[in-house]
């Protein structure tokens, strides 16, 4: 969160678990996108889509990846959501 506050910092993509001990994922989406324009969020997560979005957990649409996932998958999703 201090890295976010900080004038000289900006950034495109945010990597961020969905489920995490202090905040959900998507708190830490809005909280970094109310800091800077519009960065693109990929989430993870060893939760199955279906439950994510049957809990409420992220909103329809965002991108995700399930865990467990390899470097290369990571990589791949990365771009695409990037590239977008």
């Amino acid at each position: 969160m201090r890295l976010l506050e900080r004038d000289d910092f900006s950034i495109d993509l945010l990597l961020t678990d969905v489920v995490m001990p202090q905040m959900f994922g998507e708190e830490l989406a809005h909280t970094t996108r109310s800091m800077h324009p519009d960065p693109k969020v990929l989430f993870a997560s060893g939760y199955t889509r279906d439950a994510i979005m049957r809990d409420d957990w992220l909103e329809a649409g965002s991108d995700l990846i399930t865990k467990p996932f390899t470097y290369a998958a990571l990589a791949a999703e990365a771009r695409e959501v990037l590239r977008r």
